[in-house]
């Protein structure tokens, strides 16, 4: 297909590219000496003769690479012609477009990190980055100090790199907004924090999946610093951070930040270390329609720890499963609160047993179903040892669940201020239930 046919098309199906706008295809492999002609109308075109072309041009324009495996070469004098050597260095806005994440990947990054993005408007589509190393920050990607810009990441992998610092496979500073869709990172390192991603600005993450990403300080999976977080529709799942925060840290002072209809499971902390799936550290989150499931903290918190004026609410979800030493669901402990409403806690496990689902300054707004350890006293909370739970699984939807059995009480016993649709986007009834998942079908007469 040829370079004038190939524009046409992403034209149509992507939208038109800005007038003036030019489109690159990716057809040498390797990544040989640049050369002044590469790049034009049946030239052979390496990876970085395209990005070098589009530095060269204002606007945003487009870089398709064929299917196959790129490397990048290391940079032999470690001179000030970075642009030429390692990284990909990307300078203006551009659009990259690969064959799809299992036939097109950047591998064999020489010692350093595939890509920097250091100002501009920056999509990334169809590509995989795998086994990329870091001396610094973002394993894979990275925005530059100072710079400032966007970069999207739709339908990509990043898996098996690392980084000396923050971010084993993306990194990104204040200055820039990182938009995550339907895209899977798994298996990076990072020294610091934020295993998978570590993002200092605004983040938002949609239907993708975050999965076994460790961190040698905080926010296993991600770490998330910045002043906007949304994180929705997704499974963050089996991270493990030393110093808390197994699946997610979420930090800052002032900002925006909620989780809808997530599953956050599976997530490790190390000794003396709290939140086994998600550490808020002097930040505000909104947690709805979301599952936090099976993850384990050795002190405190195996589900959701809130410390040093951290304010978190949880509302329409599950905590269940989660250890801990204390306060195996929740625990807000050291000026930290949590509240919670229409919320079910069931299956935590805490060797001290009184605190098995709260822990400290744990509040109800009510209509919360619990077994003990949570001060709750009012009228629409129920205790019970018999929360009437499924395994987590599917349950028909893209991120996994707790169903109820027909005879839970928590049907039907949830506020009549929930959401009107649960974590699988099923329907709620007039009356709702307690948790995450929305029983379907008629409602079950008691003791029946």
């Amino acid at each position: 297909m040829g370079r004038v046919v190939l524009a046409a098309l992403l034209a149509l199906l992507l939208g038109a590219p800005s007038a003036g706008a030019a489109t690159y295809i990716v057809n040498r492999p390797g990544d040989p000496t640049p050369s002044s002609d590469a790049c034009g109308f049946q030239e052979p075109c390496s990876f970085r003769e395209a990005v070098l072309r589009a530095n060269r041009r204002s606007g945003s324009d487009v870089i398709v690479v064929r299917p196959g495996a790129y490397s990048l070469d290391p940079d032999p004098t470690a001179s000030a012609l970075d642009d030429m050597f390692g990284d990909l260095d990307i300078r203006e806005s551009v659009r990259i477009f690969g064959s799809g994440r299992r036939s097109t990947w950047i591998s064999g990054c020489a010692g350093d990190r595939a890509i920097e993005v250091h100002r501009g408007a920056v999509e990334i589509r169809d590509l995989r980055i795998t086994g990329c190393v870091s001396q610094g920050d973002g394993g894979g990607i990275a925005t530059s100090a100072g710079g400032t810009g966007s970069l999207r990441l739709v339908d990509v992998r990043l898996d098996h790199n690392s980084a000396a610092l923050s971010g084993g496979s993306v990194f990104s500073g204040t200055g820039f907004a990182v938009f995550v869709l339907r895209s899977l990172i798994d298996t990076g390192a990072a020294g610091r924090s934020g295993g998978g991603i570590s993002a200092l600005g605004r983040l938002t993450v949609t239907n993708s999946t975050i999965d076994s990403n460790a961190s040698s300080d905080r926010g296993g999976n991600i770490s998330a610093t910045g002043p906007f977080l949304d994180l929705s529709r997704s499974t963050v799942s089996s991270g493990t951070a030393r110093a808390g925060g197994g699946n997610l840290l979420v930090g800052g002072v002032v900002g925006n930040r909620s989780i809808e209809r997530t599953t956050l499971d599976g997530g490790r902390v190390g000794s003396g270390a709290s939140g086994g799936a998600i550490q808020v550290v002097e930040a505000s989150l909104r947690i709805v329609d979301s599952t936090i499931a099976k993850n384990r903290a050795l002190a405190r918190g195996g589900g959701v720890s809130a410390l040093f004026n951290a304010s978190v609410s949880l509302a329409d979800s599950t905590v269940a499963g989660n250890r801990a030493r204390f306060g195996a669901g929740l625990y807000g402990g050291q000026g930290g609160t949590i509240s919670v409403r229409s919320t079910l806690l069931a299956r935590n496990f805490a060797p001290s047993g009184a605190a098995t689902d709260c822990f400290e300054d744990v509040r109800s707004l009510g209509y919360n179903l619990f077994r003990r350890g949570c001060a709750f006293n009012r009228n629409s909370d129920i205790r019970t040892d018999q929360p009437g739970l499924g395994p987590l699984a599917l349950n028909g939807a893209e991120t996994k669940t707790f169903a109820l059995r027909r005879a839970s009480p928590a049907i039907d016993a949830g506020s009549p201020r929930c959401t009107p649709r649960d974590q699988r986007n099923r329907p709620r009834r007039r009356e709702c239930d307690i948790g995450a998942y929305e029983f379907q079908g008629p409602a079950p007469r008691r003791g029946s």
